[in-house]
């Protein structure tokens, strides 16, 4: 019923961002227990849908439990590919977006209506896929592929001409993979 409200107004989500937030967290912790319920990782999908697009407006403290908290615990420890490829999506999503990067990558300023994720938080996301993905998934060539393709897509920004932005992008995401967290 949420996914049906938020698909007309995504900021619907906003007043039950709180209560979802740790319907989440509980959701992710459930996943990575022993013994996972097969219909949690479902849930746990459309939860992270949801939530993606919220991003924006969602108050320091909540970015930083959903990206640093939630979303780096499910990429360390899943087991469920169909989750990990969720996840690569929607990191996916967030390395091209062509919007305006509120933190500058930085990640201290508050995030504003239009920002996306900092630089910093993808490049976390992006470093941490970069150690458990092929580690977690090594025989699914497609999963393997996807985030190869997102790899190959910001070197590929190093080096388009008359764009410093995306050349800042690039380094740092570099200096990150190159030193670790």
């Amino acid at each position: 019923m949420l996914k049906a409200c938020c698909a007309a107004s995504a900021a619907y989500v906003d007043r039950l961002l709180m209560p979802l937030m740790r319907v989440l967290q509980r959701m992710a912790r459930d996943h990575v227990a022993p013994t996972p319920d097969a219909a949690i990782a479902d849930l746990l999908i459309m939860a992270i849908d949801l939530l993606k697009a919220r991003v924006p407006v969602m108050q320091v403290d909540t970015r930083k439990t959903f990206i640093g908290t939630i979303l780096v615990g499910l990429i360390e420890k899943t087991t469920d590919a169909k989750v990990m490829r969720a996840i690569i999506r929607l990191v996916e999503e967030w390395v091209k977006w062509r919007g305006t990067s509120g933190a500058g990558g930085s990640g201290s300023a508050a995030a504003g209506v239009g920002t996306a994720p900092s630089l910093r938080e993808k490049s976390i996301l992006l470093v941490k896929l970069m150690q458990y993905v092929e580690k977690r998934f090594p025989d699914d060539l497609e999963l393997n592929g996807h985030f190869l393709d997102i790899v190959n897509y910001v070197y590929r920004l190093q080096f388009r001409p008359h764009s410093t932005s995306k050349c800042r992008r690039s380094s740092t995401l570099s200096q990150y993979i190159q030193f670790g967290d």
